[in-house]
């Protein structure tokens, strides 16, 4: 080729500008780094640019992976916005890297092989380029400061048109615009380098593309001794940075109105970080001063508001300093779901809170009533905060209750009055208690045993005692059943309607005094009930709610080798634990161990068998728990403490058991009149002196046998002694 060419080879290395993008070459964050998104502005600049490569990652997410390797001019600017909201709060690794498509200012040595019509480079910047002709041909090269020449000698070959064939373990880029002849780049995208290779020296070549790793370059006429220019490195800069993401999360303690709820804001924090500052804005009010409280890796800003009626966004105003004392000024905005909480009879909200049911106390059945019902009442996290619905109900056998929301639990005070055709009016209340599940109201039928009965309760100096809970409870079907409950008004006294046939169990409960519990036929229609402080004795009902029965509720069984069962059922709530156990016996039980327990919160049923296979007795004992609260024992109801026994006892076993339910007192009555009435016997049968001190010591010393123990056996023992000495001395005078 006769043509004269002059090249300029370009050693410049690309730049890489930050000035506009969200962090800077100090690892400084430039925008909040608690925003969702980001704006990512670089600009590179060279004479000749290839390629660019932006790369954000931490040790477990790939943020964003972008690379180009077609790039021409001399700038490029990368500019996108990157939505970073599901994105983890740390430290991510940012690499940026510029390359031209030309000279590098130095290059390492080559591995280079030269065989007929080929050379291979295995270059420093990691890529394999082998460069091949279609002719024979002596292949050679010449090592440059930033680059290699290579040759290639075909003799007296008299064809003019050369073929060339470049080929590449890697994918190569033609650069058609490029100012060089047959400009081709090979990118290492590991190492992040790369190798340019052009055929400037030859003339103006055509080029055909095989596929990404092979190019043809054809020369029409060419001479036999040829010298292409170059191939070397790319100027490549490669920049490595760390920004850290950080993320805000805030919180409200309470989601009804007129509530004091804490408003929160949790922000990360890093040592890049000099200092955050919060404002709360929250309805309109500005709040300067939150509580601020510092961990390791989050600060937390707290502060106290009272909830405003609907819902309400509100906006933490945050200042974060960065380590370079570059300000960022946001807006960190939530909204705070304000429900409005209520009750009513299901005519304007549609959740089901509870049902009260009215029923007849004798049979138990449902009725047609009428109610009148006032509640106050408030949602079970927040007692301070009351509201009060008052409404009459008629015609019906229950009453339902619907609520606002099903996340409103509502608790609280409830006072009732129901009546029904033929029966008598009476009222129902209970104080502060959650409104959950369903209840029941129970009327007695007008007879002439029923009256109304008036309680009032005194304490030790007879000062009348308002605001005990008077609860009358009744075996229904087997069941014990709470079908009366009321408040004692400020006279003290509670006024209800009760059969004066029937015994009722009283429980009486004051946040001053202790549980006070007895039975009573209410044949009279008053009644003073003294309560006793004993201490200062908090107490809870822990019956409210409950209603448990046994079965079966006889007392006496035939001897039987089979299992007699016995079960327990309760129903209530809260339960921990329940159940049902038997002692003071010898007999095999079922589970062995004579207990059957349950922890079912809800109560159920659980079955406990006994094998009655000979003459003798057991206790059964109920008992419950609450969560939170004592262990209750309920002997089987309502007695305190039953004795089952089988129908056929032997002497020695009646006398134990008037043993066991008697005092000593009534016990030492009783052998008193055991030994008078065997001396009267024995007097009419003729027995006097010696004979009858004798059976009178002898009845004595029985009574006082431990099995027995009628007597003291100490004291029997010396009665009968000094029975027999005063006889004796009274027969010598």
């Amino acid at each position: 080729n006769s043509s004269t060419r002059s090249w300029s080879f370009d050693t410049s290395v690309p730049t890489i500008d930050l000035t506009e993008n969200f962090f800077n070459r100090n690892n400084f964050s430039l925008l909040p780094q608690y925003f969702d998104t980001i704006d990512i502005n670089i600009t590179i600049t060279d004479d000749a640019l290839f390629g660019f490569l932006f790369n954000m990652t931490n040790i477990s997410q790939v943020l964003l992976n972008f690379s180009t390797e077609s790039l021409s001019g001399t700038s490029f600017n990368f500019n996108t916005t990157l939505n970073i909201s599901a994105l983890e709060t740390g430290i991510y690794n940012i690499t940026v890297t510029a390359s031209d498509s030309h000279t590098a200012n130095a290059i390492d040595n080559y591995d280079i092989t030269t065989k007929d019509k080929q050379i291979i480079f295995d270059t420093a910047e990691g890529n394999r380029i082998t460069i091949s002709s279609d002719l024979a041909a002596v292949t050679n090269y010449k090592k440059l400061t930033d680059r290699y020449s290579f040759d290639y000698d075909f003799g007296t070959i008299l064809t003019p048109q050369k073929v060339f064939t470049i080929t590449s373990d890697r994918k190569i880029t033609y650069l058609p615009d490029s100012i060089y002849t047959a400009h081709f780049v090979v990118w290492n995208n590991e190492q992040k380098q790369g190798n340019w290779i052009d055929f400037e020296g030859g003339g103006i070549p055509s080029i055909r593309k095989v596929n990404d790793y092979n190019y043809e370059i054809t020369f029409p006429s060419l001479s036999n001794q040829i010298t292409f220019n170059s191939i070397g490195g790319l100027n490549v800069l490669t920049e490595n940075f760390e920004w850290y993401r950080g993320i805000t999360n805030t919180t409200e303690s309470g989601s009804l109105p007129v509530f004091n709820t804490t408003i929160t804001l949790n922000i990360t924090n890093h040592s890049s970080i000099t200092s955050i500052n919060a404002e709360l804005i929250y309805d309109g009010v500005l709040f300067t001063s939150p509580n601020i409280t510092g961990f390791p890796e989050s600060i937390l800003f707290e502060q106290n508001v009272t909830s405003a009626t609907g819902n309400i966004t509100y906006d933490w105003n945050v200042t974060v300093t960065q380590g370079d004392g570059n300000l960022s000024d946001f807006f960190v905005t939530a909204k705070h779901i304000i429900s409005e909480f209520g009750i009513d009879n299901c005519s304007s909200f549609s959740e089901p809170a509870f049902t009260i049911f009215l029923r007849d106390e004798e049979t138990n059945e449902l009725i047609i009533g009428n109610g009148t019902f006032t509640f106050d009442y408030h949602p079970d996290i927040n007692p301070t905060d009351t509201k009060q619905l008052s409404l009459q109900m008629t015609q019906r056998n229950n009453f339902s209750f619907c609520k606002s929301d099903a996340s409103f639990n509502p608790a609280g005070d409830m006072s009732h009055t129901f009546s029904a055709s033929t029966y008598e009016t009476r009222g129902f209340s209970r104080v502060d208690e959650p409104f959950t599940g369903n209840f029941t109201a129970f009327l007695l039928k007008t007879s002439t045993t029923v009256q109304t009965v008036l309680f009032t309760l005194v304490d030790s100096g007879l000062a009348r005692i308002e605001g005990a809970t008077m609860a009358f409870h009744r075996i229904l079907n087997d069941v014990v059943t709470n079908v009366a409950q009321e408040q004692s008004d400020f006279a003290g006294q509670v006024s209800t309607n009760l059969d004066s046939i029937i015994t009722y169990s009283i429980n009486i409960t004051h946040p001053n005094f202790p549980l006070k519990e007895f039975n009573l036929k209410p044949v009279l229609s008053t009644y003073t009930i003294k309560l006793t402080t004993e201490g200062e004795i908090l107490y809870q009902n822990a019956y409210a709610g409950l209603r448990y029965k046994i079965e079966p509720t006889g007392k006496l069984f035939n001897i039987s080798d089979e299992f007699q069962n016995f079960t327990f059922t309760i129903e209530g709530s809260n339960l921990e634990f329940w159940g049902i156990n038997f002692t003071r016996h010898d007999f095999e039980c079922n589970p062995a161990n004579c207990q059957a327990i349950s922890t079912s919160s809800t109560g159920g049923s659980v079955t406990l068998g006994i094998k009655l296979n000979e003459t003798g007795r057991f206790w059964t004992t109920l008992f419950f728990k609450k969560t939170g609260e004592d262990l209750v024992l309920i002997n089987t109801w309502p007695n305190d403490g039953v004795v089952f026994s089988v129908a056929t006892r032997s002497l020695i076993q009646l006398m134990q058991e008037i043993k066991d339910n008697t005092s000593e007192n009534v016990r030492t009555v009783f052998a008193a009149l055991i030994v008078v009435i065997i001396i009267a016997i024995a007097t009419t049968l003729g027995i006097a002196g010696w004979p009858l001190a004798a059976i009178a010591s002898l009845i004595t010393i029985v009574l006082s046998l431990p099995n027995i123990a009628f007597i003291n056996p100490i004291f029997g023992f010396f009665i009968a002694s000094a029975g027999l000495v005063m006889y004796a001395f009274s027969q010598r005078v």
